[in-house]
């Protein structure tokens, strides 16, 4: 759906979607209304859902349980001054090999993140970047694996209102949280499930964690747990959980209340 259009009412799948290139394509001041509500397969060649240049998804996107979205690239792109309103719900199957959600250039999830079941990326899990913002929050209790990195924050983006694990947020092969280049993720992180990294649980360089870091269950990370270099904010970690690895605060605090 490009230049200008509009499909009101909302989309509800509950057989197979196969798309040779993108399953949905929002671009070009176009919009969706209504949401997508989904408890079938939806599989796409290129993107699974592309709203982009200054386009918008209303409503919520649910995935239901049994219902799967699969992307031979991201799972969800928004890009260039674009929106998805209204939040996104999983609680089936993500599977992405690219990014699992792509925010980029000035665009924005807004609504939040929920995850209950499996979110699985190839690339970053969750990338925001150049501007951009997931507004509402992210929940997890489901499972989050990322090869590269689990949750990408860089060039003055933002994921505003908490992120809250009770799951398994895990990098197999690099950092599980990168925040970088005056970027934030307001309303701090808190963690009661566990987070593991190839590389560093937390990474955050010249930018900062506001709210900071609540643990009461498990990070650990290979290289370091937690890696604070330059930030632009002091960062408050409290811990009653378990830390395993190195621990590098720079100008931040480590209150311990538990296990390192």
């Amino acid at each position: 759906m490009t230049a200008t259009s509009t499909i009101s009412g909302g989309i509800t799948n509950s057989g197979t979607i196969t798309a040779g290139d993108d399953a949905f394509v929002v671009d070009r001041n176009s919009d969706i209304s209504g949401g997508v509500t989904n408890s079938g397969n939806i599989i796409a060649a290129d993107e699974a859902f592309l709203v982009f240049r200054s386009s918008d998804f209303t409503g919520a996107i649910t995935n239901n349980i049994g219902g799967a979205i699969t992307a031979a690239r991201d799972a969800f792109f928004v890009g260039v001054n674009s929106d998805i309103s209204g939040g996104i719900t999983n609680s089936g199957t993500i599977t992405a090999v690219s990014e699992a959600f792509l925010v980029f250039r000035n665009s924005d999830i807004s609504g939040g993140v929920t995850n209950s079941d499996t979110i699985t990326a190839a690339r970053d899990a969750f990338f925001v970047g150049a501007g951009s913002n997931i507004s509402g929050g992210i929940i997890n209790s489901g499972t989050i694996t990322a090869t590269s990195e689990a949750f990408l924050v860089f060039n003055n983006s933002n994921i505003s209102g908490a992120i809250s694990n009770s799951g398994t947020i895990e990098s197999t092969g690099d950092d599980a949280f990168e925040v970088a280049t005056a970027s934030n993720i307001s309303g701090g992180i808190i963690n009661s499930g566990t987070i593991t990294a190839a590389g560093d649980a937390f990474e955050v360089n010249a930018s900062t964690i506001s709210g900071g870091i609540t643990n009461t269950g498990t990070i650990t990370g290979a290289t370091n747990a937690i890696n604070i270099v330059n930030a632009t904010a002091p960062i408050t970690i409290t811990n009653t959980g378990l830390i395993n690895g190195n621990v590098i605060l720079n100008t931040s605090t480590l209150q311990l209340d538990g296990l390192t």
